[in-house]
Formats: structure tokens, C-alpha cells, sequence
């Protein structure tokens, strides 16, 4: 019996050792290597309205790397990263009323989104710091424990998105995208995320301090889902506007952008026909 536990002890101790090993090995792989991302004049990051609605083949030099449902602090975790190896000209951020939304503060603790943000974000995070938000630790270290102890990985870029082109088009779905952006229950409203703000102050600090330009863009919405828009929402939304407008940070709202119904995948988002369209509309703006 003796001997048994002895082995059971020596395999145990070599697994925990081999587990250490392999954190190791891939911490120093995300510390020494660089996402596989086209380096180009304009970087264009956000959620999926940015992914969806800028199409960087319009672009001289352009690379979208946005990704469905990310919040802004996940953006300043992954454009700190970046700009640490390349340095683009300007930097395309997507900024509207659902992303001021504390909607975003529970992507890190709700079994819808938790455990692709910890998938995404275990390589550039720094989850201490979130500290006035809930966060699933058991899901988090669980995903840490999978991604860096069980075997080496030569790459840990999930945080790198893409553009997408929908080809959906379907708009039966504005009021429950309202009531998934800016309300808890049937009545109640989610409040501004102080998280989301101190993060895009964060983005700012930091493209000032790299000499990026960083410009803010509302993206398209169809009609039906702009005038539900909660108006405690809207009117934080251009109270925003105008405070990072005075700091000299570029701002274009193109959320009334006429654009006909075959333009949108839904209510909130287009697809690729309003993606070109649009994306030549910015690139005007931005000339």
C-alpha cells in the first residue's frame, strides 16, 4: 500500500511540475512574440458595428481587428499590446450609446459571454484591476489553467478579430437588441459603465502618449433602433462627445446615415452592400 502512494505521490508531483513548466514556457511566449496582424496606416478596432460596417479593402493601408461584443477594456488590453511592435498613423475606435452601456461589465461573469472573454483575453488581460466588476475567477482561472499549464502553444491571438462581411438582412429584431443593450429587466435600465468610460479615457491616454491618432465613429444604425435608444443613454452619449471633442479627439456620428433597408443585417449593424457604401462615406469624412 505504501509503495502506492508513493507512486500516486512522485505522479502527482511530476504532472505538477510538468504544469508549471508548460505556464512558463507560454508566458514567455506571449511576452516574446507578436500577433500575426497586418500592419497598416489605419487600425480600425471595436465591437461587431466596427467589425461589420468598416471594410479595410476600401483603405489604402487599413486593418480591422474588431471582434462581436468587446468592450472597451478589452480594446485598451489588446491596442496596448499591439502598439508596443508596430505603429499605425491613426487608430479607428467605435464608439456609441450601447457601448457606455453596463451591459459590458457583465461579459466577464455571464455564462453567455465569460467564457469567450477569458478565451480571448487570458494572453494581454489584467483581470486585478476590474475590480468594481463581477467576474466569474473560477471560469477565469480555469481558462488560464487549459491555455497556459496543459501544453505549449506557439500562438495565444484570440484577441485578433476580423472584418466580417454579413450578408444577412433581416430588421424584425430592433427592440430586442434595445432591451439586450440598455435594459436589465422589461422596465429597468442598465446604468453607465464607469469601466467603459475610465477604459476609453485609457485608449486615449494611451494613443496620445504613442502619437496615434485615435477617432471615434458612430456607425450606421437603421431608424427603428436609433429612436428607441433610451434617451438617459443618448444624452450621456453627446455629453461624451462633446467632453472628448474638447480634449481635440476626432468624433464622426454617422448614425443617421441614410441608408436604404437592404443596407443592414439588423437593426444595429449592416451588412457588406451597406459596409462598402459606408466605408467610402468615412473614408471621405476622413480626407
Amino acid at each position: 500500500m505504501k509503495h502506492f502512494f508513493y507512486v500516486i505521490i512522485i505522479f502527482v508531483s511530476i504532472l505538477f511540475v510538468y504544469f508549471i513548466i508548460t505556464g512558463f514556457v507560454n508566458k514567455y511566449i506571449i511576452l516574446e512574440t507578436n500577433p500575426q496582424i497586418k500592419k497598416a496606416n489605419v487600425l480600425i478596432i471595436g465591437d461587431s458595428h466596427t467589425q461589420r460596417a468598416i471594410n479595410p479593402d476600401y483603405f489604402s493601408s487599413a486593418s480591422n481587428i474588431s471582434q462581436l461584443a468587446e468592450p472597451y477594456v478589452v480594446s485598451y488590453w489588446k491596442l496596448k499590446k499591439i502598439l508596443n511592435f508596430y505603429h499605425p498613423d491613426s487608430v479607428i475606435l467605435g464608439f456609441g450609446p450601447h457601448n457606455l452601456s453596463e451591459l459590458d461589465d457583465f461579459r466577464f461573469s455571464t455564462e453567455r459571454w465569460s467564457t469567450e472573454m477569458f478565451y480571448r483575453a487570458y494572453p494581454i488581460g489584467n483581470f486585478e484591476n476590474l475590480r468594481t466588476i463581477p467576474i466569474d475567477y473560477k471560469l477565469l482561472y480555469t481558462t488560464l489553467f487549459k491555455n497556459l499549464c496543459l501544453f505549449p502553444k506557439l500562438h495565444h491571438n484570440n484577441y485578433i478579430g476580423e472584418y466580417f462581411p454579413e450578408t444577412l438582412n433581416k430588421l424584425t429584431n430592433n427592440k430586442e437588441t434595445i432591451k439586450k443593450h440598455f435594459f436589465i429587466s422589461d422596465k429597468k435600465l442598465y446604468g453607465i459603465s464607469n469601466t467603459a468610460v475610465s477604459y476609453l479615457d485609457s485608449i486615449m491616454i494611451l494613443c496620445k502618449n504613442k502619437n496615434v491618432e485615435l477617432i471615434l465613429i458612430n456607425c450606421p444604425v437603421h431608424y427603428t433602433y436609433k429612436q428607441n435608444i433610451p434617451s438617459f443613454f443618448s444624452a450621456y452619449f453627446e455629453k461624451q462627445k462633446k467632453h472628448y471633442t474638447d480634449k481635440e479627439i476626432r468624433i464622426i456620428d454617422f448614425s443617421d446615415l441614410q441608408l436604404a433597408d437592404s443596407c443592414y443585417s439588423d437593426a444595429d449593424h449592416l451588412n457588406f452592400r451597406g459596409a462598402n457604401i459606408f466605408t467610402k462615406h468615412l473614408i471621405e469624412q476622413l480626407r
